[in-house]
């Protein structure tokens, strides 16, 4: 079973996101948070094998979920969902352990297909 954790403080995103991931990845089961408070909660309990994050979570809230990651599941795989061009950011998320960067609203498939490779690679 492939566990992923979704952070976004859109309920739509969420919504959407979880409902292709049901759809395409069989066997997942799904989490969600809306802020760091319940992203650090999930990460303790959960240590997904996955998490998308919002990359303009408030208050640079990215840098201190990717931090949280490192230090509780530091093998969870982390997807940046991002609508923004901020270089800066974008450096700083890589750098603090990030492994892809996508357009929250074009890259859908990318998210599927990688999350699809890490359910196979758990079999």
């Amino acid at each position: 079973m492939l566990h992923i954790l979704i952070i976004d403080t859109s309920s739509t995103i969420v919504d959407i996101m979880e409902e292709l991931i049901l759809e395409s990845v069989s066997g997942s089961s799904l989490y969600r948070a809306q802020n760091f408070v319940i992203a650090r909660h999930l990460l303790t309990i959960v240590q997904p094998d996955a998490m998308l994050i919002d990359m303009n979570m408030p208050d640079n809230g990215v840098l201190s979920i990717l931090a949280e990651r490192n230090r509780i599941c530091p093998a969870t795989k982390v997807m940046i969902m991002t609508n923004y061009e901020d270089d800066y950011l974008q450096q700083k998320c890589m750098e603090n352990g990030a492994d892809f960067m996508i357009d929250k609203y074009y890259g859908y498939p990318l998210v599927i297909e990688i999350l699809q490779l890490l359910w196979r690679a758990s079999e």
